[in-house]
């Protein structure tokens, strides 16, 4: 289903890696962008799909540096661990909010619109699960 985050304008930015089986990224994009949505994908099966108030790199570093108070944070972390330490290679998209849908004068978060209607069409493996985070 990786097609359907591309069609409507979810990008690579990025990959997940183990440093002497530390979490770590590493991204292709520099960009400070607020209110996007991220999905992490390994081949084409998307994995996790959450969004983010916050710039994405921030959400990135929440998940690397998750400790086990925060549960689902936590849980996102060992599970990239354990699918790296099995080879399996964890991509990042984002699809970044551009500012540009209103509804009148109120300007319309698309990542918190499309985050619950992609979970619920394309139920990504970590967010059936329950995890929100």
């Amino acid at each position: 289903m990786l097609s359907r985050l591309l069609d409507i304008g979810f990008r690579h930015i990025g990959s997940w890696n183990l440093d002497e089986f530390k979490l770590g990224f590493t991204l292709h994009s520099t960009s400070s962008t607020r209110n996007v949505l991220l999905a992490f994908v390994a081949g084409t099966e998307i994995l996790y799909i959450r969004k983010t108030i916050h710039s994405f790199k921030r959400r990135l570093y929440d998940y690397r540096n998750a400790n086990a108070t925060q549960y689902a944070k936590y849980v996102v972390n060992r599970l990239l661990s354990l699918h790296l330490l099995a080879g399996v290679a964890i991509e990042i998209y984002v699809l970044p909010d551009y500012g540009v849908l209103h509804l009148g004068s109120t300007e319309v978060n698309l990542a918190s619109v499309l985050e619950d209607s992609l979970i619920s069409e394309l139920k990504p493996t970590w967010n059936m699960c329950g995890l929100k985070g």
